[in-house]
């Protein structure tokens, strides 16, 4: 077989894995990660007072007096990841490469935030506990993302000689 045929065989292969999803597959999956993190937002985990007492008043979450700290890293967290969310949607419309750093990057966060918004809206959850898991899943992420798009360039730069040599 001709060195040029075995050489566009392996340029037209399709990318797999992690690299493999298109811009409308991220599209989609970014889009459902907003619409949640809004639900939790409008909907806290344990819902709001009914009612107005002394020790509360109806409209404010039930988990933000009952557990303050664990609603702020919630409603915080929540809201980043909610930001961020739509930030990826606005870059994967306008074109922004979707195998970038900055999509995937933003792409782990979004996934590492529903994770912890799990977490803390668990009562009696140790936040410290949650924090750790949610930094190891990041991370993890991280490595597994990134290591692709490492192994994904060096195959691209191996065959862009091959594919200059076939334009010969």
């Amino acid at each position: 077989m001709d060195a040029r045929v075995e050489n566009q065989e392996q340029v037209a292969q399709p990318i797999h894995g992690w690299l493999g999803n298109d811009r409308n597959t991220l599209l989609v999956v970014v889009t459902l990660i907003t619409a949640v993190t809004f639900q939790a937002g409008l909907s806290p985990a344990g819902g709001f007072w009914q009612d107005d007492t002394k020790d509360h008043s109806a409209g404010n979450a039930i988990m933000a007096d009952k557990h303050p700290t664990m609603y702020w890293f919630f409603r915080t967290t929540n809201w980043l990841g909610f930001y961020v969310s739509v930030l990826l949607i606005l870059w994967i419309m306008v074109g922004v490469d979707p195998q970038s750093k900055r999509i995937w990057l933003g792409f782990v966060f979004c996934i590492s935030v529903l994770v912890l918004n799990f977490l803390c809206s668990i009562p009696n959850y140790s936040i410290t506990i949650a924090c750790v898991t949610w930094v190891l899943l990041g991370l993890s992420a991280y490595a597994t993302i990134f290591n692709d798009l490492k192994r994904h360039e060096q195959h691209q730069e191996m065959l862009q000689p091959a594919a200059a040599g076939m334009n010969k």
